[in-house]
């Protein structure tokens, strides 16, 4: 992987050391030309003649698929993760009894959408924090029969921890239910196969590892889901005998199209998706397997400097359980963010933990400027 043409992107990485992806990340320079031409000439008069716009949400569907190991028919593009999340939860055919079970110490979107289903009778069952993030024991150990969604994040936001879809996928295929992700603190920097997870419905927005602008995201139902789900928002756009170019739009009967399509409401965000598609040609041609063991091998050295600082480190190290987040403690970890954001590395405070969260553009200098700060801020020179 060539970190120095690929750092030519990101301008700002030569200013800061920027660890804070997993909040939002730089975007490229080729996704904000992107966004700045398209602003340019959306108002024109001739601006359907424009061809690189004709094929943008096609275009869009299959990056997310290929990332996914998914079939383009399986996306809908929408603005977050919450929305998406939202639509699949409302979506699915539930009724009174049925039960959903939310993983350990889940970020809110994941949360709050499930539960809003215990209005309609739903039983919503949250684990208990406990170690902070969700193994494939405690999903084996609550299932039951009556069991119908299983939601976990496939990395946990503040400890990094890589769920084993894999398996938790098993087990809710045997189990008849279905698997569904929040998978934006993964995507882009973690390899993702939905086939082989077994997934349902997964979730994500653009603006963290997928180097996207706010207002991206994406809903994935597979094939199986779909066939019996129904969507809870009708738009204008996606039902069958709909007239393409619009010349006659009145009378067309509400009957869905048959992919997930159906889950897109009606005009979407245009200004950030030709961003969204730079940014995601970019990922896809360094490759994540590649993103992946770069990312990895930073923290691996950040690590072996931790071991020696007063610290906890709070991220899992087992084999399968990393991601590109890395978090530990000390003290007054307020303090220790403030101090390294003092000295231009960028980095976040997370249930009383420092975030540290690189992504393919850093390089080792940029983990070696993070080591000093934090042999500074502990009073040891070097």
């Amino acid at each position: 992987m060539d970190v120095r043409t690929i750092r030519a992107q990101f301008p700002d990485a030569e200013k800061y050391a920027y660890f804070d992806n997993a909040s939002r990340s730089i975007l490229p320079v080729s996704c904000i030309e992107a966004m700045g031409r398209f602003a340019s000439i959306w108002h024109r008069a001739g601006f359907e003649q424009f061809p690189e716009y004709q094929q943008l949400l096609p275009d869009l569907r299959s990056q997310i698929a290929s990332l996914l190991h998914s079939s383009p028919e399986e996306i809908a593009l929408s603005w977050n993760t919450s929305v998406p999340l939202n639509t699949a939860a409302q979506s699915f055919p539930l009724e009174p009894g049925d039960r959903v079970l939310v993983g350990r110490s889940e970020f809110p979107a994941n949360v709050y959408v499930w539960e809003n289903l215990a209005r309609k009778g739903v039983e919503v069952t949250i684990l208990p924090p406990g170690k902070g993030y969700t193994t494939v024991e405690d999903i084996r150990s609550a299932l039951d029969a009556r069991t119908k969604i299983v939601a976990v994040s496939f990395v946990s936001f503040h400890n990094g921890y890589r769920a084993d879809l894999e398996e938790i996928g098993k087990l809710c295929k045997d189990a008849g239910a279905v698997l569904a992700v929040d998978a934006i603190q993964g995507l882009g920097v973690v390899e993702t196969d939905v086939r082989a997870c077994n997934v349902g419905i997964l979730a994500s927005g653009g603006q963290k590892w997928l180097l996207s602008p706010c207002g991206t995201g994406f809903l994935f139902c597979s094939s199986e889901v779909m066939r019996n789900v129904w969507p809870c928002f009708a738009g204008w756009l996606n039902v069958k005998g709909a007239d393409p170019r619009h010349r006659s739009i009145l009378g067309t009967p509400f009957d869905p199209v048959d992919d997930a399509r159906r889950f897109e409401v009606g005009t979407l965000a245009f200004h950030d998706l030709v961003g969204f598609r730079e940014s995601l040609k970019l990922i896809l041609s360094v490759g994540v397997k590649e993103i992946q063991k770069h990312v990895l091998g930073l923290l691996d050295v950040l690590v072996e400097e931790l071991r020696s600082l007063p610290v906890t480190i709070q991220s899992p190290l087992g084999a399968g359980e990393r991601s590109g987040i890395l978090s530990f403690a000390c003290e007054d970890s307020t303090a220790l963010k403030e101090s390294l954001v003092a000295e231009r590395v960028i980095v976040a405070e997370r249930e009383g933990a420092v975030r540290v969260s690189p992504h393919l553009y850093n390089n080792l200098e940029d983990i070696e400027k993070l080591c000093r700060a934090l042999k500074k801020f502990f009073g040891r020179a070097g």
